[in-house]
């Protein structure tokens, strides 16, 4: 019982230390954000931070491992076993509903998301986000039902990740003003419809859950 108070009051406290970080983020470059800043905006001791972290670079790799594994605990496919046969439409909505996910996570993480692609953002957070989505869609791929790809997969799998998360952004730039469904519909036109069915894998790169 006194790990699982531990453990509660840990999660706790680093999660306030991840929101502070945030607002924090919100007013200035993160080079020029202190542990004492972080602290001080959390609300939590120093010796709480310095229990969980060595430094304030290791933090801010944890704030966004926690944050990404998060989004693709969210987003990565769970296969079944079963052989489905689905029509065009079916497989529609299957990828439809698939990606309504990805955008309402992005969208529930509106404020992490705004101020890591601002100018006061971690260098490099970009590379991390294609990274993100590039384990997703390689264990996408490995599911499809072809094993010969018209072109190296590795080349389609970066081409969608790219593209998705251009469009994400966008979408953050455009203020969130279209609804998740929305975007989802516009990415599953462009995927499925557009790239993916010009190659023919339309029907064997899927995403069922």
């Amino acid at each position: 019982m006194k790990n699982k108070i531990s453990d509660v009051r840990t999660q706790r406290s680093r999660q306030l230390l991840a929101n502070a970080l945030i607002e924090l983020m919100k007013e200035k470059p993160i080079s020029k954000i202190t542990v004492n800043d972080i602290v001080k905006q959390a609300k939590v001791a120093r010796t709480t931070f310095y229990a969980q972290f060595k430094d304030k670079n290791q933090f801010i790799e944890a704030v966004i491992d926690d944050k990404l594994h998060e989004l693709r605990s969210i987003v990565m496919p769970r296969f079944d076993d079963e052989d489905y046969q689905l029509t065009d439409d079916q497989m529609a909505e299957w990828s439809e509903n698939y990606y309504i996910a990805y955008f309402n996570a992005f969208l529930a993480n509106a404020d992490f998301f705004r101020v890591m692609l601002s100018g006061n953002g971690v260098p490099g957070f970009v590379d991390r986000l294609v990274e993100n989505g590039v384990k997703a869609y390689t264990y996408v791929f490995q599911h499809a039902e072809t094993k010969e790809f018209p072109l190296p997969a590795k080349y389609i799998i970066q081409y969608l990740v790219s593209a998705h998360i251009g469009l994400g952004i966008q979408w953050l730039q455009n203020d969130f003003k279209e609804s998740p469904e929305y975007m989802a519909r516009i990415q599953e036109r462009l995927t499925y419809k557009g790239l993916l069915r010009g190659l023919k894998l339309d029907q064997d790169v899927t995403l069922l859950r």
